[in-house]
């Protein structure tokens, strides 16, 4: 009997690191044995049972299903409703589940507003979105002189600085002080001193190249987070920041040119709550030797993460074909990690983060596969799929393979390689977060990453971005990927 998240959350709390091993071990107990029932997941319909092999309305049905709980950033409402599905899903389904709970504290912004002070009167302007993990202001703000960031003339005076930077959608913010660390490569490092802002800055407006439709309500959190003058010492002493389209910033360099004063308003909660891991083994002849399918359960739409659902037909398609009888070499272990969204705060966020907490469960997956953002047609950045391994015997196992076209009919093909392109999200499992690091050898894995401008967006990557053939033909394909190397038939 499946314990719900809300009881779990009573007893199954940790943040501490050494915890681990004792909460998962309860956790999966407390699945085992409790006597909670979990509540049914608001807006989230069920999709029909499967008949044979998903088709592309099986695909787009769990898809449908995770946007319905809206946005899910982690820890939020709706992703702990996700988190739930999953777990009713993989255990209706007949198999093992487990969890790990962590306690972090969850940043939310309320409100987040700029207001001009000029000689024709006070003039509200559109706020993009708030840094995230900004500190607060409050609900009366913060009424200063504005300048730039540039300007040594008013360093004495408390002020809201006005700052600008490019954004592209593989590389992000570059400029306002505003900087990556790569939590998942450096965990035991955080918090960073990024940059040394005097005390007097009180504010910080970063002007993006960017039209409002294109950066309207993003959402910039991931394992690779960023860092700058937000995240000094420590929160408290951080400096409330926001981010602004380029025709907004137009009308603040007018009104800093004039030396005027803005009022900078970014009020919220940053309170402790819970997330966690959940995943599940449908055994196999070889029931301690795993083939992993799985990826992060948290993101903002129905691009970002669409994967875990399409994986989700999938285990309900290898869970049939074990009920009828089909007896597969390896156990398929089903991973849904949690703390992409807010890997800074998470105790063991991510896939580093999973595989650093349960090192003998990893230590046992012969494959793993991650694949991101599927049924994506459109491409602004992402890094190839591939089948990443340093074991010569395993170089050529799938290349070729063909997983999808683009929008321009270009065919995105699995190729060989030893370095993941982009090792924070679609292929955590990799060196250095896992194999080499952690369980002491090489772990093959098969992932890949498309990233249309809109995938970080709250607002605009909904259903309607998902194209089912796309989303049908590479998650049948990473489905007939995963059953060779379940029946071990290399």
């Amino acid at each position: 009997m499946l314990v719900s998240y809300r009881n779990s959350m009573k007893t199954n709390l940790i943040s501490n690191p050494i915890s681990v091993a004792a909460v998962v071990f309860f956790s999966a107990l407390a699945i085992q044995c409790g006597d909670g029932q979990s509540p049914e997941p608001s807006g989230a319909g069920t999709c029909p049972a499967l008949d044979g092999r998903p088709t592309a309305d099986d695909y787009y049905c769990e898809v449908q299903t995770m946007v319905n709980f809206g946005p899910r950033l982690t820890g939020s409402p709706g992703h702990k409703e996700f988190l739930n599905y999953i777990e009713e899903t993989l255990e209706d389904s007949g198999f093992e589940v487990s969890q790990q709970i962590m306690n972090f504290p969850r940043w939310n912004a309320e409100k987040s507003t700029l207001v001009l002070h000029t000689e024709r009167g006070s003039e509200e302007v559109t706020v993009a979105y708030p840094f995230v993990r900004s500190n607060f202001t409050g609900e009366e703000g913060l009424t200063l002189p504005l300048a730039y960031a540039t300007d040594s003339t008013v360093a004495d005076e408390e002020r809201i600085v006005v700052d600008y930077a490019k954004f592209t959608t593989d590389l992000g913010i570059e400029g306002c002080q505003i900087g990556y660390q790569d939590v998942a490569t450096a965990p035991d490092s955080k918090p960073v001193v990024f940059a040394d802002v005097d005390e007097n800055v009180k504010g910080l407006i970063c002007c993006l190249n960017q039209p409002l439709d294109r950066i309207d309500r993003d959402y910039q959190d991931f394992e690779s987070t960023m860092v700058g003058p937000v995240q000094k010492d420590n929160w408290e002493n951080s400096i409330p920041t926001l981010i602004l389209d380029q025709d907004s910033c137009a009308s603040v360099s007018a009104a800093t040119n004039e030396r005027n004063q803005a009022t900078l308003t970014l009020d919220g909660t940053y309170d402790e709550d819970t997330t966690k891991h959940v995943w599940g083994v449908l055994p196999g002849k070889i029931s301690d030797q795993y083939i992993l399918l799985g990826t992060h359960t948290d993101g903002q739409n129905a691009v970002e993460e669409n994967g875990i659902a399409a994986k989700l037909a999938m285990a309900k398609y290898f869970a049939d074909l074990a009920r009828s009888g089909v007896e597969f070499e390896y156990s398929l272990l089903f991973v849904g990690v949690t703390g992409h969204m807010s890997a800074y705060d998470v105790p063991y966020a991510g896939t580093w983060g999973f595989c650093n907490a349960n090192s003998d469960l990893m230590s046992n997956v012969q494959t793993a596969l991650n694949f991101e953002h599927l049924g994506v047609p459109e491409q602004d950045a992402g890094g190839p799929y591939g089948y990443y391994t340093s074991d010569p015997s395993d170089a050529a196992l799938f290349d070729g393979t063909v997983i999808m076209e683009t929008s321009n009919h270009l065919p995105v093909t699995i190729a060989h390689g030893e370095s993941p392109p982009m090792a924070g999200s679609a292929v955590g499992f990799r060196p250095p977060y896992c194999d080499t690091q952690v369980i002491g050898r090489d772990l093959p894995t098969i992932a890949g990453v498309i990233y249309p401008w809109y995938y970080i967006n709250l607002e605009y990557g909904g259903i309607e971005r998902i194209d089912k053939s796309y989303l049908f033909e590479q998650a049948d394909t990473i489905l007939s990927i995963t059953e060779k190397l379940l029946r071990d038939e290399r």
